[in-house]
């Protein structure tokens, strides 16, 4: 019997659609099965370059906001407390006190940053794109081997779903188009200080890990979501969920890089 008969033989359709079977009651196996079919070479991601202005040459940056007496009330920089944040968390304690795992990006000109053009950071693979998602908005992953062969995960949250223009499975080259800022409103404290009532931004992280649906040993409330939550506690995010499969500070990653 040739090599091709017997491989006929064992996998008949019967068996094939035991194993599935099989695949869905372990949880979740399909899913995984089918990222393993598409995976494919990419270039490698030998420069790095920001979400947000690419192509249309206006200033993004975390934004950090004073009072009339001079004290920090907002910054959505990575890593940090944001005294701007409120409402109870999955961690069971205020926004306020969780740390941030990415940076949120805004227009620096006063504009709205709604509508913004988002691009991929760098040469890659993008791994995730439910266009099902409200994180608000949607979110997309994407993988990058460095020149060293280590792996990096982009993530960017708050995108527009009218505009997502890729989706799992497809190869991006730095700079391409990903979609658009999602439009938000503003629900922060300090409503006074933001006239114009609008919170659209960019949510944009850097990662170690793919999958941040179980990352959350302490505060299983927290699981489920493969993006993760976007913050950290008590541990930050330099070192979550482990010294060796964290979190990176995007900016200074791409200026050292």
């Amino acid at each position: 019997m040739t090599k091709k008969k017997l491989w006929r033989a064992i996998f008949t359709p019967e068996i094939m659609l035991v194993l599935i079977g099989i695949l869905l009651i372990q949880g979740g196996g399909l899913p995984g099965f089918f990222e393993a079919a598409q995976a494919q070479a990419y270039p490698l991601a030998d420069t790095f370059s920001p979400p947000l202005g690419f192509n249309d040459g206006q200033s993004y940056q975390p934004r950090l906001t004073y009072n009339n007496e001079g004290q920090l009330i907002e910054n959505t920089d990575y890593g940090v407390k944001n005294p701007d944040l409120q409402g109870v968390t999955c961690f069971g304690i205020e926004f306020s006190q969780i740390y941030h795992a990415g940076e949120d990006w805004y227009s620096q000109d006063g504009s709205s940053t709604a509508g913004a053009e988002v691009t991929a950071v760098a040469n890659g693979q993008v791994l995730y794109a439910d266009p099902n998602m409200n994180y608000p908005g949607l979110v997309v992953i994407i993988e990058h081997t460095l020149e060293s062969g280590q792996k990096i995960y982009s993530m960017y949250a708050h995108l527009d779903d009218i505009s997502l223009e890729v989706e799992a499975g497809q190869v991006v080259s730095r700079g391409q188009r990903l979609g658009e800022v999602l439009d938000q409103d503003y629900t922060g404290r300090y409503p006074e200080y933001h006239p114009s009532g609008d919170d659209s931004h960019l949510h944009y992280e850097l990662r170690d890990f793919y999958n941040g649906r179980n990352v959350y040993v302490d505060h299983p409330a927290c699981n489920g979501l493969i993006p993760g939550r976007g913050y950290t506690y008590p541990i930050e995010p330099d070192t979550f969920p482990s010294p060796d499969a964290s979190y990176a500070n995007p900016d200074t990653f791409i200026q050292t890089y």
